[in-house]
């Protein structure tokens, strides 16, 4: 086949967060490809409910590992693919398993994960391919730092609840840990096949070098419709853009202005979920002021978040107002 390197393929290593239905049409498919390397990072059990869609599973292994179970039945399809399986959050993994592979999958299913997820790509410079399902539809992203298209957090299109999830039911523990509302995120199998056989290809393509990544890909699987969109990157995206390379950025803030109140805007700016900031070495307080707290004109804020791999480094500049 012109253009084929299977060392290409056979060299490559792949990250892929999650193996749900999505995570296991491109774990089957790259392992029957012949993939070097495979790391999949999962930490919930297989449910009964997961069977319609996730076919890497069958009925005995309710209960079991996610995980460790794919790789048991990827290492039937192909014993020379090098399968390491980490039951673990991807929040737990450290740093330089990221940095040793050759691109990263996301099929999560929450959206707070995989903006966490797409921090770190950014981070450690290695493309991502992300995707979601809900019903008929599903969507496609492939980010590649450093380029001028658009990361998970810069561009406009920040999906809608129904496409924040991949194949999350409710009461699942994750949703009770966060007291989230529960809600019914169904997917079908079919479109799983169609949006997991996209995102393959579109590894493929990464690891040999061909043709151009798809950008943002939409689906509509009772139309049979493909709508493509090519996102811009922001050079203001506080995760791959301009001021992010800098490595802090800049915030005016009044000396007599409540910790708890600074801490608040920049979670509305930054879309952040349940930020903590750091001073020096210490967690400030909220009921604290900018000034009881000692921070200092241009004093460096660490400010970290569930939904980025990195601290966010703010330096603080007092207004005129201050004390």
């Amino acid at each position: 086949m012109p253009n084929w390197d299977q060392n290409k393929i056979s060299n490559a290593t792949i990250f892929l967060a999650g193996v749900g239905a999505l995570g296991c049409v491109v774990a089957e498919i790259l392992t029957m490809m012949g993939v070097g390397k495979l790391v999949i990072v999962d930490f919930d059990t297989v449910e009964l409910s997961n069977l319609n869609r996730q076919w890497l599973f069958r009925d005995e292994d309710i209960g079991k590992s996610k995980a460790l179970v794919a790789k048991e039945h990827l290492k039937i399809l192909n014993p020379s693919v090098d399968v390491i399986a980490f039951n673990q959050k991807i929040e737990d993994i450290p740093d330089r398993i990221y940095a040793m592979c050759d691109l990263i999958v996301s099929s999560l299913d929450t959206f707070e994960a995989r903006r966490w997820l797409n921090s770190m790509c950014v981070s450690v410079g290695k493309p991502l391919i992300d995707a979601g399902l809900y019903e008929f539809f599903g969507h496609v992203q492939v980010i590649i730092p450093g380029s001028d298209a658009a990361c998970l957090e810069c561009q406009p299109l920040i999906p809608e609840t129904r496409l924040q999830q991949v194949c999350t039911l409710p009461g699942e523990p994750r949703k009770k840990e966060r007291d989230e509302p529960k809600e019914v995120f169904p997917s079908v199998g079919t479109i799983s096949a169609v949006i997991g056989g996209i995102m393959s290809q579109e590894i493929v393509k990464l690891l040999l070098g061909l043709g151009n990544p798809i950008g943002y890909l939409f689906y509509d699987g009772l139309s049979e419709e493909f709508t493509k969109l090519d996102l811009s990157r922001r050079l203001d995206c506080f995760v791959c853009g301009e001021k992010w390379k800098l490595d802090e950025l800049r915030y005016f803030a009044e000396g007599d202005e409540k910790i708890g109140e600074l801490r608040k805007r920049i979670a509305l700016i930054y879309g952040l979920a349940d930020p903590t900031m750091i001073v020096g070495t210490k967690i400030v307080d909220d009921e604290m002021s900018i000034t009881e707290a000692e921070i200092s004109e241009h004093a460096l804020i660490f400010v970290i978040d569930a939904t980025v791999a990195k601290p966010i480094r703010i330096r603080v500049v007092l207004t005129h107002n201050s004390v």
